[in-house]
């Protein structure tokens, strides 16, 4: 691979690029995975953004993105989406005429001038003579928080430090940042158990396998596989990341393969033989999507009553304008016992091509309609929802439930987001 050309960047010009690229989006990214090894890099992440302020999930948005085609320089956005965003464009409009060292430099100086209480990480890989490189941009502020303080993006405990900078990624080595970083972490180090596990580095929040030996030289699509599965045990257990999940990488001749996006349901029954130990306590719910609001799940779950040990959160959205929420039990018995007390489904509803797996229960929100007007609505623990939003509620909502089966989900129809250039 050709070195990259360079031109020098006043620090005038780069500063008007940075104005340009502030944006109105606000939401954190959750789970990306960068792995270095002998053959090139593997990059995956999830599709999830949840809004900073109130947990809701928003929207999908695509975190790995192309800063320059050829050669390639491939981007991975994490946390702060708003900011790793405004980066990743900042480093697009002067890939073509810039060497990596001075993309290094561009990076830190909008580092340098950025002000938020929200941390972020942008990953910058490439391949240089044939060696897989890159750079992890962070930006993480530390806070005075008070006793009892939640310490989350909602708090206002005043701002006292920022650490940012770039660092420099070491080959043989694998990185996990966002909310599900720790899972990922645990699940990458099963696949590479003669690397050592590093948790929180010096320099940024992210998590680190370091010092791979024995695998260095797997294929490239077993490393994609390896970073997918790492995904879903992600999704599995952290209530922000979510699919659809991407993955791809580039191989030290510069050839890059992508990916996906591939749904929560697809990877569920592609990897089953591994998430067997999941099964025994997991029910999947299924509701109308427009009810969503603030983890309309956790208020089913908590309205209903259920015995669980997790009130799980929504992993996938179904035709028909419908939700996936997966939740925990505490004891397979309890699954059994709640959903054979359920009614029988008459009609396929739109997500479905196969009743026979599906029971309902009936929701009674009017307590909840009736209290519509209150800041904290009776009964509610978990989710605050608007005016609107309680305005869409049905007397009776139907909730679906299903076992986590192959039948089951192979009976789900799934709706994935795409974007440009995106096919199924």
């Amino acid at each position: 691979m050709t070195d990259f050309p360079g031109s020098k960047m006043s620090s005038k010009s780069e500063h008007h690029s940075i104005e340009r690229y502030k944006s109105k989006k606000s939401g954190s990214g959750t789970i990306v995975s960068a792995m270095l090894l002998d053959l090139g890099f593997t990059l995956g992440s999830d599709a999830r953004i949840v809004d900073l302020d109130d947990d809701r999930i928003i929207q999908d948005q695509l975190k790995i993105q192309t800063i320059h085609k050829s050669p390639p320089i491939l981007g991975l956005l994490c946390g702060d989406f708003e900011a790793a965003e405004n980066l990743v464009e900042l480093l697009k409009s002067k890939a073509n005429n810039a060497s990596i060292e001075e993309l290094v430099q561009c990076g830190k100086s909008f580092l340098e001038q950025h002000r938020s209480r929200h941390a972020f990480t942008t990953y910058m890989c490439y391949v240089k003579e044939r060696v897989p490189n890159g750079y992890i941009f962070y930006f993480v502020p530390y806070f005075n928080h008070v006793n009892k303080c939640e310490e989350d993006y909602t708090c206002k405990c005043p701002m006292v430090g920022i650490r940012h900078g770039a660092r420099e990624l070491e080959h043989g080595s694998i990185y996990n940042d966002g909310s599900g970083a720790s899972d990922a972490q645990e699940h990458l180090s099963m696949s590479f158990f003669d690397g050592k596990m590093v948790q929180h580095v010096d320099a940024a929040d992210d998590y680190q396998i370091a010092n791979i030996k024995k695998k260095l030289k797997i294929s490239l699509i077993q490393a994609r596989m390896i970073t997918r599965l790492a995904m879903i045990h992600s999704c599995l257990k952290d209530n922000n990341c979510g699919a659809p999940f991407r993955v791809c990488s580039v191989s030290v001749d510069g050839a890059i393969e992508k990916e996906g996006p591939y749904g929560f349901v697809k990877t569920y029954l592609d990897y089953f033989q591994f998430l067997e130990a999941h099964d025994r306590t997991t029910l999947f719910l299924i509701y109308r999507q427009t009810l969503e609001g603030s983890n309309f799940g956790g208020f089913v779950v908590e309205n209903i009553g259920l015995p669980v040990k997790k009130k799980g959160h929504r992993v996938a959205l179904l035709e028909g304008d419908f939700c996936l929420h997966r939740v925990i039990f505490k004891e397979a018995k309890d699954v059994n016992a709640f959903f054979d007390d359920g009614e029988a489904v008459t009609e396929c509803p739109p997500f479905s091509t196969d009743k026979s797996h599906l029971k309902t229960y009936k929701l009674d929100t009017r307590e909840v309609k009736k209290n519509k007007d209150n800041e904290i609505i009776l009964g509610l623990k978990t989710a605050k929802f608007s005016e609107q939003e309680v305005a869409m509620f049905q007397d009776f909502e139907t909730i679906y439930m299903g076992k986590p089966t192959k039948d089951f989900l192979k009976s789900l129809k799934e709706e994935v987001t795409l974007f440009d250039e995106e096919s199924p």
